[in-house]
């Protein structure tokens, strides 16, 4: 599959489809219209040192897509898990395998808080949110 190489291209079909996972994602949480989404293909280990910092544990070397997408998030659903209060933020990251048609795993976080996808490779932006 094209585009699923740590710092390989994106081809169009495929930034099409993470972008139908990442909109579904943030309609599903109730941001029906994000602000901005964009991508870059990484490896797991990459995508959460940027967003966790450097010293934590090693994760696997496989390829990940990370999108940053902007908004204003609540994860509703937490509660239903026994969370006290819902998360919130701006800007959620999410995990996207390129051989699964859905989130992997995220975070929410507030806007000052917000990675430097560019530090991994090439970020595209997808478009028609």
């Amino acid at each position: 599959m094209a585009g699923t190489e740590a710092g390989s291209p994106i081809v169009q079909a495929e930034l099409e489809r993470i972008r139908v996972i990442a909109c579904e994602w943030s309609a599903d949480i109730g941001c029906p219209h994000p602000a901005s989404m964009r991508v870059v293909v990484t490896t797991m280990d990459a995508a959460v040192k940027v967003l966790s910092g450097p010293r934590v544990q090693a994760f696997p070397d496989d390829a990940t897509y990370l999108v940053v997408v902007e908004g204003d998030f609540v994860l509703h659903e937490a509660l239903d898990h026994g969370a006290r209060q819902a998360p919130a933020g701006q800007w959620a990251c999410l995990m996207i395998k390129p051989h699964l048609s859905r989130v992997s795993s995220l975070t929410l976080r507030p806007a000052e808080a917000a990675p430097d996808a560019g530090a991994l490779g090439r970020v595209y932006a997808l478009t028609g949110t």
